[in-house]
């Protein structure tokens, strides 16, 4: 169980360290976000959130892994191309249980499309007791920019 679990981790690690150095490279990237607000009523066992975006055009992999301490959250992932697809959105709550595709998300493929999405109900292994509400709109324009400006105050 313990290997298992450096597995994930190492690979996860991998992933996430790939994506960003590809990103790191590119300075005038434009993303699009997957927005995540959760209002839970409550939640049962340690929740994860294990979701992936791919590049479909450089084939990179954006991993993001939320876990649930609280039932109200908001999280942001990028997926750094304006060409992305979700290939797992999967809940995992450890040993006992997991729900595969979760709100409905794997395999949808975006063109310049931003989601948002809302998380309401109870979370538990049981998929019928929560629901999502999924808003996909057009975002053309989110640079994430560095922004090293010097505020001077005035006279």
């Amino acid at each position: 169980m313990a290997t298992k679990k450096m597995c994930q981790v190492g690979i996860f690690s991998l992933c996430l360290f790939g994506s960003f150095s590809a990103i790191a490279q590119n300075e005038n990237f434009i993303t699009q976000t997957v927005q995540i607000n959760t209002r839970l009523h409550n939640f049962y066992g340690h929740p994860t959130w294990l979701l992936i975006l791919r590049d479909e055009e450089s084939q990179r992999v954006a991993p993001y892994l939320f876990d649930f301490h609280k039932a109200t959250n908001f999280w942001v992932a990028f997926s750094f191309a304006h060409k992305y697809r979700i290939t797992v959105s999967r809940l995992l709550f450890g040993p006992f249980g997991e729900i595969k595709n979760f709100c409905h998300l794997e395999n949808r493929s975006m063109w310049g499309e931003s989601l948002n999405i809302t998380l309401k109900g109870s979370l538990s292994p049981v998929s019928s007791t929560s629901r999502c509400y999924v808003m996909r709109y057009h975002d053309y324009s989110f640079p994430i920019v560095n922004t090293d400006l010097e505020i001077t105050p005035p006279n």
